[in-house]
């Protein structure tokens, strides 16, 4: 219903999408349309309700296509730091940046004193990296998890999390290593939870999948071994 609605071009929708936009309930409608439509179409929605109504929202930026999502994050970002908003709302739209304009931000909310901010920190950097669909970053961000070993288990259990939905395509070989070591880390430490090592067997699982069949053979033997361990 939402698609045809979105694509019916009627008179009112305009007006309904700033309704929506008001309620906080744009995204669904925007989704909904063709990629190609869904920046202006937001951009109208917004027009004429003022800075003061930007909201970071991060399931409109999910829904944007990535040649605007990043305008569009830097705006919201802007909006709401003139605002005083909270460091982790300016965060999640920073993560939606390019990996080389955010990374360094990123990490640093990683290292936080308080394990609450650090357990919503790495979720972004993670989700950052497998946005920007490269290998490279994604395994960078790999290399930079080895920090896990010394974490608290809700800690790790969140990043392990956010791991395990990252599209298995972007593992390549030179992730094994790093994906083996942050597997024993996880599973050896004293506080390992069963949703730890849940979260491992789904990205093992998921690995697996991609992988099995197209011959990197290292990363599947690293799912085999981590679904047994």
């Amino acid at each position: 219903m939402l698609r045809r609605l979105a694509r019916s071009d009627a008179p009112e929708l305009p007006a309904f999408s700033r309704a929506l936009a008001d309620w906080g309930d744009l995204a669904p409608l925007v989704k909904a349309l063709p990629p190609a439509r869904r920046h202006a179409f937001y951009r109208a929605a917004q027009e004429g309700r003022g800075a003061g109504h930007v909201t970071i929202d991060a399931i409109i930026l999910a829904v944007l296509p990535r040649s605007c999502v990043a305008e569009e994050a830097r705006r919201m970002a802007a909006v709401a730091r003139e605002h005083g908003a909270h460091w982790s709302s300016l965060l999640l739209a920073e993560s939606f940046l390019p990996v080389e304009e955010a990374r360094e931000r990123l990490v640093e909310a990683t290292r936080r004193p308080a394990a609450e901010d650090r357990a919503e920190a790495w979720p972004l950097l993670i989700r950052n990296a497998a946005r920007s669909g490269d290998h490279a970053a994604v395994t960078s961000v790999l290399e930079e998890m080895g920090r896990l070993r010394n974490e608290q288990d809700p800690v790790r259990s969140a990043a392990l999390d956010a791991l395990s939905r990252v599209r298995p395509a972007l593992f390549t070989e030179d992730a094994e290593p790093h994906l083996d070591r942050i597997t024993a880390d996880a599973v050896e430490a004293r506080d390992s939870s069963a949703a730890t090592r849940h979260n491992l067997s789904d990205l093992a699982l998921s690995v697996l999948r991609e992988h099995a069949a197209g011959g990197r053979r290292e990363l599947v033997n690293w799912a085999l071994r981590t679904l047994v361990r």
